[in-house]
């Protein structure tokens, strides 16, 4: 298919891959036709329809733990979490990757030595403040000194993220999603700026846009996500095939997906707004490699997905639960029966793009 047609074309980082030739971008000459389409067909829909991280040291049984620094915070350097052995303290923090703590509380100090993935290492010192609702403290790259850490080393601060009720949570749209644009002479578009601008009707709503490029890029951000204090629908927006998502590194595997869905169990629902990616079996084996207890609706397009048609079908989606209030499953029902081309056939010029959804019951 002609990529002025569809939002599926491969970027050029992908176009060695002989099985996903390299489409052209297309034309953006039909934007202001696809604007006056898209507000009709959306009113049209709109009138017709009423969440694999390394795992922390075990604890032995009869430690009593140190409950002072133990638990999820905020820090400096990306989310901290915290685990007790008795006096001893083991964690994990996510800074370009997952890096590793180590070390022994003094009171209301924790003295510990890190390890990033880059092989670097240091120690440091944190600090509880008396509520034990936040820490200050200093780092220091290289073996430990017996020079003391102080005000002249780089400082470290965390605010512990304690986490609401979550029927009283916000709901939150993050979109995650590469540059499709191939070179400079290419005017910038986006899913995300899109919705962005379409969601500022609903101010109980919280959004969220990042462009992520690569794995590494997509875990650092994903990863955050456990952070947010509120019911996330995390949405991929991005070329695909059936193995998945491509970012500029190639296909997003699925192991990626599953260690940013482990963490964060704020997720409600995952949606690839990418072509053919529920077509083949990547939903399926996302849930299968879940726990029972954190598997979540997955959905997504199964054929090729036009630009504005899946724009359209999107956008009815996503608003059939976020101002509707439908459940996903009720969700992508109610979008397919507005919408023509959210089937599995359409009557053209749209082409179909059967819009299909993953229910956690489903995987045995």
């Amino acid at each position: 298919m002609n990529a002025s047609q569809t939002s599926c074309s491969i970027p050029k980082a992908l176009a060695a891959d002989a099985e996903h030739p390299r489409m052209r971008s297309r034309s953006h000459g039909i934007c202001g036709a696809f604007l006056i389409m898209f507000s009709v067909l959306l009113w049209q829909a709109q009138a017709q329809s009423a969440a694999a991280t390394t795992p922390l040291p075990q604890v032995s049984s009869d430690a009593k733990p140190n409950t002072g620094f133990v638990g999820d915070w905020k820090t400096s350097f990306g989310k901290m979490t915290l685990r007790a052995d008795g006096e001893k303290i083991h964690g994990v923090y996510h800074l370009g990757g997952e890096a590793t703590l180590h070390g022994k509380v003094e009171g209301a100090m924790l003295r510990f030595e890190y390890k990033e993935p880059s092989g670097s290492t240091g120690y440091g010192v944190f600090t509880l403040s008396d509520d034990q609702m936040t820490f200050s403290g200093y780092w220091r790259e290289g073996l430990p000194s017996t020079v003391p850490l102080n005000e002249k080393d780089r400082a470290w601060s965390g605010k512990r993220f304690i986490a609401t009720d979550s029927s009283a949570k916000a709901t939150w749209l993050v979109v995650l999603e590469p540059h499709w644009e191939e070179s400079l002479e290419e005017s910038e578009f986006s899913y995300g700026q899109m919705l962005r601008e379409y969601y500022r009707r609903v101010p109980t709503l919280q959004f969220r846009h990042r462009r992520v490029h690569d794995k590494e890029d997509f875990l650092r951000v994903g990863k955050e996500i456990s952070l947010i204090d509120g019911n996330v629908i995390l949405y991929i927006s991005s070329h695909g095939t059936e193995k998945g998502a491509t970012l500029s590194d190639g296909t997003l595997a699925n192991e990626s997906v599953i260690a940013v869905l482990r963490e964060s169990p704020n997720v409600r629902l995952l949606h690839f707004g990418c072509c053919l990616v529920a077509g083949g079996t990547v939903p399926e084996e996302i849930l299968k490699a879940l726990p029972k207890e954190k598997r979540i609706p997955i959905s997504g397009f199964t054929k090729v997905a036009d630009w504005g048609g899946s724009a359209i079908t999107d956008f009815a989606y996503l608003d059939n639960m976020i101002v509707h209030q439908l459940s996903p499953k009720d969700a992508v029902a109610a979008t397919r029966r507005n919408l023509l081309f959210a089937r599995e056939k359409s009557p053209g010029p749209v082409p179909p793009m059967d819009l299909r959804i993953v229910l956690p019951e489903a995987i045995k």
